[in-house]
C-alpha cells in the first residue's frame, strides 16, 4: 500500500499543473488583424516545450488547431495568430503548455467583430 501511494505521489510532481494566466488586449479586433496572447505562468520556467491551440467558435466548430515547439526562457510566453478565418462573433482559445513534465491549460473569450 505504501508503494502505491509514493508511486501516486511521483505521477502527481511530474504532470502537475501549473497556475497560469491567459490574456488578450482589450482592443477591438476584425478577421484583418492578428490577435497577440501573453501567457503568463505562475514561476519562471526555462527550456523547451510544447504549445497547442484550440480555437473553437460559439457554434462549436473548430476554427484552428496548431502545435509548435516553443522555447521560453521565464515567466511569458507571447505568440499571435491571424484571425482571417473567423466566421462568428463569439470566439473561444484553449492553450495548453507543456514543459518540464509539467502541464499549463487556459482558456479565454475573444470577439471578432465584422470588418467595414
Amino acid at each position: 500500500m505504501e508503494l502505491r501511494a509514493l508511486l501516486l505521489l511521483v505521477f502527481l510532481s511530474f504532470s502537475t499543473l501549473w497556475a497560469a494566466k491567459l490574456q488578450i488586449d482589450d482592443k477591438i479586433v476584425t478577421k484583418q488583424d492578428v490577435l497577440p496572447v501573453t501567457l503568463t505562468l505562475g514561476e519562471p520556467v526555462s527550456g523547451q516545450g510544447t504549445l497547442s491551440l484550440l480555437w473553437t467558435d460559439s457554434f462549436g466548430r473548430k476554427v484552428a488547431e496548431s502545435t509548435k515547439t516553443v522555447e521560453i526562457n521565464g515567466q511569458f510566453l507571447e505568440f499571435s495568430f491571424p484571425l482571417a478565418p473567423a466566421v462568428a462573433l463569439q470566439n473561444f482559445l484553449e492553450v495548453t503548455l507543456n514543459i518540464e513534465g509539467r502541464r499549463v491549460q487556459e482558456e479565454l473569450e475573444f470577439f471578432v467583430t465584422p470588418t467595414s
